[in-house]
């Protein structure tokens, strides 16, 4: 093939086309230009002050927030192709009502967080003024896709009561919506949000910093310099440059066309076709989404969703990395002897030359994960990664950070974050909407049915719900939604936590190559002048083997050994078998072993590759035996054989031989019967002293008698979302009324009287030892103690969203700050000491032994909490489990809310 120079305007296409497909953005100049760059460089540097300053999460948020819409509808125009450099009045009132929306809640911040249950006509105002504009926002950043199925999502919590079973729900207007979506932390506000507020930004910047001291630059050259001078040099090149231009950058399109601008020319003169190398570009690209210390930006929601360090999430990626790399490497290789790829000379400096003058910027890199591992949290690392980066800069006067270059990155860094961060917004309230509604708990039974309870069955369908999601909205939407209405399912199999997640985050990353938003391929090919769709399947083929890499740590408990958890000798050996099994299916699929491979030993690869992807003993021997003939046929042949119908035999039992492998059995360490099923948002669980169990169901606005024999009784009672009950030492029901903000007295035939009026949500009550009924307000955040009918005092400090009580022998009270996370011990005196850290909690009980236990129905979870802060897990994979409470013959007793059942644990505790 003849030598080609790249054509600069093939870049510029390739960069129309991402901004076609993401946004275009404007290019502004001019006073207008000047203070939209001055409004960038002011958010960069909020927030890097913010990574070690202290700040109110709420307000963190809402800030954020706000530098997102004002600069999205600024640098956004609202129509594609017009008015691309100019702001309009349109915008300029968008940015005006922006500031109105945010500033809103800080007006009267205190009051404005204690109004969610009761959000008044202009909380609901300038709530649903805030969905629009964040839903506007993330149209003109990402597209039409993510606003209009977030819009489905919220027309979901609407209609809910009017939709047909297993979907139907209670419904929600907007009071309720809004109050979720716009005054808590569970909507736009989010973890989500959070997180593109504290860690994605600051790594964008950090990316930005290393763009601007010229590191990408270094990074190209040192590729080329250390893989050049053989037949697949071009290959290898792009292998190695898509990882050290990726683990920065975290961003798969920007990695292939910065790549490809380099590499095409390469390429082309080694003897690639435009599509091999096409496809070879955007793989390497989507490497950069799975390659530490960076990973993609939802990489830092897996930390946030699992509760778990950041350096934790980069331990559980280094092997799937490893192995995505080597699946690259090996389909190189092949492809190389396949077509006859020619050596490539590539002039310029040697690769101990470049590393002597440039090598400095290897170390920010290298400081990330040091920092991590001296104990900072992945924010203090990134910021202080930064600040090296920055310094290091000054050692060559070419890469220093000069003033101008030092706004132009701290500008590229919160430019960079808008469509990310516009994304996480919208992401919330699809997030709010699964929270609210259960409907993550739905789609999950939905799947269970549908795979009969079989775990491969179940990982496969969930494989193709991510692939399909992925389809239409991006790497991180796609892993949000697929982790609240998906994971759940896996888990509940008895897939470990981190694992469900790290699956799902995998399998999102195929949106990277799935048309029509294959956006890697398709700047790939406007680069190599390809056909896109052409470029995309082989793009698949270099992906493929790997994407098989995450049914291996899902279908068997040894494969968790990818993710770096159990035994090193399990580790090694699950690595071991994954490399073999990637090598044997890469060379299946390319057709080309010791040399040019029949149909019968193409049938014996692939189905090798196939069989190692289960780590069984069995699996292993069968895989190494397939392998080990494939290679004999290759060596004894001097001819290509015939096809034959023993390589269609054996290609069919390949693709069958995972449906019949047995599902990882659940493990538990407490049996568990359940009680009653059928039941409508059960909460709050009160035992009786006959054995029967009394609940409150929300969403049907009832209580609900459970006979020891599973009847269930329905008590028809003038209640609005009751939350909580229980009973005096008389035997008399008292009840929380949530919505009308009362307790409610409860007589056996269903009379209601209102106790004590007056209250902002009242979630939890109980008698104390005293006698005295004692009340959690969750929105105030606040006790109150009941002297009497209509008689409510406050009692103790203020809390963190209190939604939990607990009573000591002693007088004190334990109450879970569900805002805070934590599990608190508060006196009447106004002490208040954290117990417990870490728990986003629902309800307390005290186990015949004296522990506590907590159900956290967010991770699926009930925890057994001893003395000096210990957390045990006692069950997990439940349906939003609420309200723990143990009956007289000490069995524990959790009301899955999600699930509409309550259930016991059998066993002694």
């Amino acid at each position: 093939m003849a030598d080609e120079v790249l054509d600069p305007s093939r870049v510029s296409a390739a960069m129309e086309l991402v901004e076609a497909e993401e946004g275009p953005r404007r290019r502004l100049s001019g006073p207008v230009g000047r203070a939209v760059s001055a409004v960038a460089i002011a958010m960069s540097l909020v927030f890097l002050y913010w990574a070690w300053g202290t700040v109110t999460t709420q307000i963190l948020r809402l800030s954020f927030l706000g530098f997102t819409l004002v600069l999205s509808f600024l640098l956004y125009p609202a129509r594609r192709k017009r008015g691309l450099q100019r702001v309009g009045w349109p915008d300029w009132l968008l940015v005006g009502l922006s500031l109105l929306a945010v500033g809103y809640p800080l007006w009267d911040f205190e009051e404005f967080i204690y109004r969610a249950a009761l959000p008044t006509t202009w909380d609901q105002v300038f709530g649903a003024l805030t969905i629009l504009l964040v839903l506007e926002a993330t149209r003109r950043t990402t597209g039409w896709i993510l606003p209009a199925v977030s819009l489905a999502f919220l027309a979901y919590a609407w209609l809910g009561a009017w939709l047909p079973a297993p979907w139907t729900h209670q419904g929600y207007g907007l009071d309720r919506l809004v109050g979720h979506m716009y005054m808590t932390l569970e909507g736009i506000f989010g973890v989500p949000l959070d997180v593109a507020a504290t860690f994605i930004i600051l790594f964008t910047i950090y990316g930005a910093f290393l763009e601007h001291s010229r590191a990408g630059e270094f990074f190209v050259n040192f590729s080329l310099a250390a893989t050049g001078g053989k037949p697949t040099a071009a290959g290898r090149t792009v292998t190695l440059a898509s990882f050290l231009l990726g683990g920065p950058s975290g961003s798969g399109v920007a990695t292939t066309v910065t790549l490809g601008s380099v590499a095409w020319p390469l390429l082309s003169r080694a003897g690639y076709d435009k599509a091999s190398a096409g496809g070879l570009l955007s793989a390497g690209g989507i490497g950069a989404i799975i390659s530490p210390p960076v990973l993609g930006a939802a990489a830092f929601l897996i930390a946030e969703f699992l509760k778990v360090s950041y350096l934790d999430v980069i331990a559980m990626a280094a092997i799937p990395t490893l192995l995505y790399y080597w699946s690259v490497f090996v389909m190189v290789e092949l492809d190389a002897k396949k077509f006859g790829a020619q050596p490539v000379a590539v002039a310029g400096e040697s690769v101990w030359s470049l590393t002597r003058k440039y090598g400095f910027h290897f170390l920010s890199l290298i400081a990330i994960v040091v920092f991590m591992l001296l104990g900072y949290t992945a924010i203090l690392a990134v910021f202080y990664a930064t600040v090296l980066a920055a310094a290091l800069s000054f050692l060559r006067r070419e890469t220093a950070l000069t003033p101008r270059r030092l706004g132009r990155a701290l500008e590229g860094g919160s430019v960079g974050v808008l469509s990310v961060a516009a994304t996480c917004a919208t992401a919330g309230i699809i997030v709010g909407v699964v929270t609210l509604t259960g409907l993550g708990l739905k789609f999950s039974i939905i799947i269970l049915a549908l795979a009969g309870g079989g775990l491969f069955l179940t990982v496969l369908y969930t494989a193709l719900a991510v692939w399909i999601l992925g389809l239409a909205v991006p790497v991180t939407a796609s892993y949000i939604i697929a982790a609240v209405i998906t994971a759940p399912a896996m888990i509940r199999l008895g897939v470990p936590e981190y694992a469900a997640h790290m699956f799902i985050f995998y399998y999102a990353v195929l949106s990277e190559v799935s048309p029509p938003t294959a956006l890697s391929p398709f700047a790939a090919a406007a680069i190599t002048g390809g056909n896109p769709y052409r470029t995309t399947l082989m793009a698949w083929k270099y992906t493929l083997p790997t994407f098989l890499v995450p049914f291996m740590f899902t279908l068997h408990p040894d494969g968790v050994g990818l993710l770096l958890k159990g035994s090193w000798g399990n580790i090694l050996w699950t690595t071991t078998t994954a490399m073999v099994g990637l090598a044997a299916l890469a060379a299946g699929l390319t057709g080309w072993l010791l040399r040019k491979t029949s149909l019968l030993e193409q049938a014996l690869l692939v189905a090798a590759g196939l069989v190692l992807v289960y780590p069984g003993w069995l699996q292993d021997l069968v895989g190494f035996g397939l392998c080990g003939l494939a290679v004999l046929l290759q060596a004894l042949r001097r001819r290509s054989p015939q096809a034959g119908p023993v390589g269609v035999v054996l290609l069919a039992a390949a693709l069958l031989a995972p449906a019949s492998l047995s599902a990882a059995p659940v493990k538990s360490p407490y049996p568990v019967e359940v009680v009653a099923e059928g039941l409508r948002e059960p909460r709050g669980t009160l035992i009786l002293p006959d054995g029967s169990v009394l609940v409150a169901e929300q969403a049907g606005d009832t209580l609900a008698r459970i006979a020891p024999d599973g009847t269930i009784t329905r008590i028809e009672a003038d209640l609005s979302w009751p939350h909580d009950i229980t009973r005096d030492a008389a035997g008399a029901l008292y009840v929380a009324d949530t919505r009308r903000g009362r307790i409610a007295r409860v007589s056996p035939d269903g009379a209601v009287s209102t106790y004590v009026g007056g209250l902002t949500a009242p979630v939890d009550l109980g008698f104390d030892p005293a006698g005295r009924l004692i009340i959690c307000e969750f929105t105030r955040g606040s006790l109150k103690v009941v002297e009497g009918p209509g008689k409510a005092e406050p009692f103790g400090p203020v809390l963190a969203g209190a939604h939990g009580l607990l009573f000591e022998p002693g007088g004190g009270i334990l109450v879970v700050e569900t805002l805070a996370e934590r599990i608190s011990r508060v006196t009447a005196d106004g002490e208040h000491r954290p117990l417990w850290e870490g728990i986003k909690g629902v309800g307390l009980a005290r186990g015949p032994s004296g522990d506590v236990y907590v159900a956290e129905p967010g991770a699926g979870r009930v925890w057994r909490l001893k003395p000096g802060g210990v957390q045990v897990v006692v069950a997990e994979g439940l349906a939003g489990p609420r309200d723990p409470a143990f009956d007289a013959t000490g069995h524990l007793y959790v009301t899955e809310t999600g699930a509409g059942r309550i259930v016991r644990f059998v066993g002694s505790f």
